[in-house]
């Protein structure tokens, strides 16, 4: 009779239900969301207040407190993975 409670992390990130995962998954997929690829297998998506990230097969979702703090992170995640160089 264990409780499956999970250590916190020190960068702690919502996790979100598989309803939801499911939800941002397939609105990033029919486009709603803004979305940006590079030719490195990274794909970057916003919608809302989530931030989509995936490199290589490896697919992080963050929830956000909101539009504006989702809008900042992908511009972090941005400038981090599709445009490191500054270009």
């Amino acid at each position: 009779m264990s409780a499956e409670a999970s250590p916190p992390d020190e960068d702690v990130v919502v996790p979100l239900t598989q309803a939801e995962q499911d939800e941002l998954n397939n609105r990033v997929v029919s486009g709603d969301a803004a979305q940006e690829d590079s030719a490195e297998g990274v794909e970057l998506a916003r919608l809302g207040s989530y931030v989509l990230l995936e490199v290589d097969e490896d697919q992080r979702i963050e929830k956000l407190a909101d539009e504006k703090a989702a809008g900042a992170r992908y511009d972090e995640l941005r400038a981090e993975h599709i445009e490191p160089d500054g270009s």
